[in-house]
C-alpha cells in the first residue's frame, strides 16, 4: 500500500484498530504518525509491518499495564525479534524484485 493512502485505510478500518468514530482524514493522519513505519524508495508500506504497528499501538497500554518486569522484558525481546524478521523479509523481497527486474 502506498503511504499516501494510510490515513484513508485507517478511516476505512474503523474502531477499535483504525480511527475513532467521528474522526476526519486529518485526525487519522495525525494518529498514523505514531506508528514506527518505514517506507521503501517508492513510498510503499508493507502490510505485515503496518498491521503489526497498528495492533501494537492500540493494545500496548493494555499489555504493559498488567505485566511484570519479566513479562515486560520478554515482550521487548519479542518486539525486537519481530521487527528484525519484518525488516529481513522486506530486504529479501526488494533483492528478489531487483533480480527479477533486471
Amino acid at each position: 500500500m502506498h503511504s499516501k493512502y494510510l490515513a484513508n485505510f485507517l478511516l476505512d478500518l474503523g474502531p477499535p484498530l483504525g480511527s475513532d468514530e467521528g474522526d476526519n482524514i486529518w485526525d487519522s493522519a495525525k494518529n498514523s504518525s505514531n506508528f514506527k513505519l518505514k517506507r521503501d524508495e517508492s513510498g510503499f508500506i508493507y502490510f505485515k509491518e503496518l498491521l503489526y504497528e497498528i495492533i501494537k499501538y492500540h493494545y500496548k497500554d493494555k499489555i504493559f499495564k498488567d505485566c511484570s518486569l519479566k513479562g515486560f522484558l520478554e515482550i521487548k525481546s519479542l518486539d525486537k525479534d519481530i521487527r528484525y524478521r519484518l525488516h529481513y523479509a522486506k530486504v529479501r523481497f526488494s533483492f528478489v524484485y531487483f533480480l527479477v527486474s533486471q
